[in-house]
């Protein structure tokens, strides 16, 4: 979990650790939890991201690490590749034990 909160967060998450092995640099999102701030730009960013269509095979979204992995063509990989790689510090991991908690 990130240590401070950003001055500006625009969205909320829970990681989903168990599609991943434990050594994994990126680790994906899990689907049932997001808040987003509501923004234009931030919908355009994504549906050019997904129109050019970087994602490979081995590297996953921008070939930087984010897949393959269960979901990672969508949404588990995609959010993490935004938040994580393209807008760092906006975004805050809540905790997955009491936000969309799993039971594993």
């Amino acid at each position: 979990f990130q240590a401070s909160i950003p001055d500006k967060v625009d969205a909320f998450f829970t990681r989903d650790y168990n599609m991943v092995m434990p050594h994994s640099k990126r680790k994906p999102v899990q689907g049932g939890f997001l808040a987003l701030r509501p923004s234009m730009e931030t919908y355009n960013e994504f549906v050019n991201i997904i129109r050019t269509g970087h994602y490979t095979k081995g590297g996953g979204w921008g070939d930087l690490g984010f897949g393959p992995f269960y979901g990672s063509m969508t949404f588990q990989g995609i959010i993490p590749y935004y938040y994580d790689a393209l807008h760092p510090n906006t975004a805050v991991e809540v905790s997955r034990c009491i936000y969309n908690q799993m039971c594993d």
